[in-house]
């Protein structure tokens, strides 16, 4: 019983961090792609923030995105970091639920 339960717990926390990847990676890119040059603008360092700002203030500025954070950047095989870390999110989610 015992053995079930920590596979258990260790797959519902291993799923909900591919989960997290899987959104935020996701958030990126479609800040990469669909974001508007009239947003708001990146601002200040997310520790900054954190620091200053409650938490839900933070969250919303964090969501907004703007074209600075549109940047692709580091490209393989045509593909950004933020589209590998959805590919590989994805993969790792799938793993987890048919290794149940």
């Amino acid at each position: 019983m015992q053995n079930v339960l920590g596979d258990f717990l260790i797959n519902l926390l291993s799923a909900m961090t591919a989960l997290g990847g899987v959104f935020f990676a996701g958030r990126q890119i479609w800040l990469q792609h669909f974001a508007s040059a009239g947003s708001a603008e990146c601002g200040v360092s997310l520790q900054y923030m954190m620091k200053i700002l409650p938490l839900n203030e933070v969250m919303r500025k964090i969501l907004e995105g703007s074209t600075e954070c549109t940047q692709r950047g580091w490209e393989f095989f045509h593909l950004n970091m933020a589209e590998w870390a959805l590919a590989w999110f994805t993969l790792f989610l799938f793993l987890i639920i048919i290794s149940q």
